[in-house]
């Protein structure tokens, strides 16, 4: 961070003029004035010279060292993101000529994207050189929204807070979002204190809950919490809503994008799948090849037994072991009857890397990408233009908490959900990726069960 009160004039401006000519050897160096140059070795270039200098004087730099070298712009010609290092000789320069401060370039740099953020629509107009820039900028209006909102429903999470801080400077502020309520109610708090605690008329989470939610008091060995049972007044929340929200539904404003089409296929699991998921459903706790897998918590046993269903479970000491399935063949079956590029969601990454080498043995390594935690950001974008442009490749492997927002890839016209985690947001968000404007096939999703197990919240995974 830096304070806007560092943005001074002669800092945006980073110039002034020599008032007497120098030679090769001079080591005083006279300007107009030398207000925003830093006190002691800052970098100055005159021409094609960079100098830099041991102290200055209102209006000279003394110790100059001639020929020096340094960092002369942020952005290269042809190459906006690459930074130019420049060394240089020493050469005479005429009086009048320009005296540029490459050791305000970050501030110069840091202004025009506050400028873009803070007065949008005047990045590129030049301010009159005596402009207060710190005043200015302090005093802009600005619009602040958020897209996908929901990223900032947890009114504890440091993302919540500063942004709800961040957004007490806007003049203006919005929200977008596909799902404002994915799991409780309560993710509207935060939500709507952001843009103004009058909206709901809290500017309290606990206050909220008291209104709308029904709690009972919780104990967890030495620490107690309210737990939140139900919901009540919910009719007054809806109505509070409709005075400041708009909602306008996907089928209205996308008439050209065909409905998804849904189906289902089953996964007969193996003789030793089903024995672990037995024992894990019924004790919590089994035993692959002679490694203990318990679970003294039941969100552990859910995820456990989904990822017996998988075909690999993690023990107590950190290993994986592999268990006989037959969900990667499944898969290959269900790709066989498709046509087109599939999107294939899964989410652990061990699912993630097995259906990668599956598909790149079966159809070459050029056929499949993959974006996921392991993916760098280079191959992340890489992946993206390749399910988009490459019509080599066919297949992208990903994670919905990784990819399943942001992302367009409507090349892709099925969609696989190898295995779900319980957060409704991440399915609806990651089924859309494909399903939006431009997309102009209709989107097969094939709803790939695993039989007998019971509760199908466990086992439900989707091929699409």
């Amino acid at each position: 961070y830096i304070k806007l009160d560092n943005l001074t004039p002669e800092v945006v401006v980073g110039e002034t003029k020599l008032t007497s000519g120098i030679t090769t050897t001079s080591t005083i160096v006279s300007v107009e004035s030398t207000k925003g140059f830093p006190k002691e070795y800052g970098l100055f270039r005159i021409n094609d010279e960079v100098i830099t200098y041991t102290g200055l004087t209102t209006n000279t730099f003394t110790g100059c060292i001639r020929g020096f070298s340094g960092i002369t712009t942020y952005h290269a010609d042809g190459q906006p993101e690459e930074l130019v290092f420049t060394d240089s000789t020493a050469i005479n320069h005429l009086t009048d000529a320009t005296v540029i401060n490459l050791s305000a370039l970050f501030l110069k740099e840091f202004y025009k994207k506050t400028k873009s953020t803070l007065t949008p629509g005047l990045e590129k107009v030049d301010f009159v050189n005596n402009l207060d820039v710190s005043n200015f900028i302090k005093n802009s209006k600005f619009l602040l929204a958020v897209d996908e909102s929901t990223t900032i429903k947890n009114h504890q999470a440091k993302r919540t807070k500063a942004l709800i801080s961040l957004g007490k400077q806007a003049s203006y502020k919005r929200i977008l979002t596909g799902s404002p309520v994915t799991r409780s109610p309560m993710d509207l708090f935060s939500q709507c204190l952001f843009m103004s605690q009058d909206l709901l008329g809290f500017d309290s989470y606990w206050s909220f809950q008291g209104r709308y939610a029904v709690t009972r008091r919780q104990k967890m060995g030495a620490h107690s919490f309210n737990q939140v049972i139900g919901y009540r007044n919910l009719e007054e929340l809806a109505q509070r809503l409709k005075t400041f929200s708009f909602r306008v539904t996907k089928e209205k404003v996308l008439k050209d994008v065909p409905p998804k089409v849904y189906t289902t296929r089953e996964v007969t699991l193996s003789t030793e799948q089903l024995q672990h998921y037995q024992s894990m459903k019924k004790h919590a706790l089994t035993v692959v090849n002679d490694e203990l897998v318990s679970a003294t918590e039941v969100m552990t046993q859910l995820i456990k037994l989904q990822q017996l269903l998988c075909g690999f479970i993690v023990t107590n000491d950190g290993k994986t072991i592999e268990v006989k399935n037959n969900r990667i063949n499944c898969m290959l079956d269900a790709i066989e009857e498709m046509s087109g590029k599939v999107i294939i969601w899964a989410r652990f990454r061990h699912d993630i890397i097995a259906i990668t080498n599956a598909l790149r043995k079966k159809y070459g390594h050029a056929s499949t990408v993959n974006y996921f935690g392991d993916t760098s950001e280079k191959d992340r974008q890489d992946a993206i233009l390749g399910i988009e442009n490459d019509p080599t490749v066919r297949f992208f492997v990903a994670n919905p908490q990784t990819g399943g927002r942001g992302l367009t890839l409507i090349k892709a016209t099925n969609v696989i959900y190898f295995s779900n985690d319980f957060d409704l947001e991440k399915r609806i968000q990651s089924e859309d990726r494909n399903h939006r404007s431009g997309q102009k096939n209709q989107v097969l999703s094939l709803i790939h069960i695993s039989e007998p197990t019971r509760p199908r919240l466990i086992s439900y995974a989707v091929f699409c």
